[in-house]
């Protein structure tokens, strides 16, 4: 049988780099307060009717003090801090779990897809330190 392919991620989609830039510790002055969220966006091309939808799983290890932020990397890492993964309307994506269902366009070139990160205080001390973490993301389709 030959079928219709899904999508492509496009190269610049890949390997993503989203800097979340240089804060203050002492800008973070409880649990729960953020830094602004940085957009950064998957662009699946070349969609074939094989797949009506795609739901993304962010993988990566969960903090310790809040398993739904990514835990920073280890070595020379800064303390009390995680990163949060938003969708489109800035709502938490939980690790580990596929997000609900976005729609692919097969008549469209690019089908862009909008996420958000951001630093979290995952506790009321904030130390200053290394920020940085990795998370590599699965599609499944519809």
């Amino acid at each position: 049988a030959i079928k219709d392919n899904t999508c492509t991620v496009a190269l610049s989609s890949l390997s993503l780099s989203v800097p979340l830039g240089d804060i203050a510790s002492k800008a973070f002055t409880a649990k729960g307060t953020g830094s602004s969220p940085v957009s950064f966006t998957v662009d699946l091309q070349k969609c074939g009717a094989a797949a009506s939808g795609v739901s993304f799983t962010f993988i990566g290890q969960g903090d310790m003090h809040d398993n739904s932020l990514l835990a920073l990397d280890l070595l020379n890492r800064a303390k009390g801090i995680g990163i949060e993964i938003q969708n489109e309307n800035h709502d938490r994506l939980p690790l580990n779990q596929p997000t609900p269902d976005y729609p692919i366009n097969p008549t469209l070139v690019d089908n862009k897809y909008i996420f958000y990160a951001r630093y979290i205080a995952t506790t009321d001390r904030v130390t200053s330190g290394k920020a940085t973490a990795t998370t590599v993301f699965t599609l499944t389709w519809q």
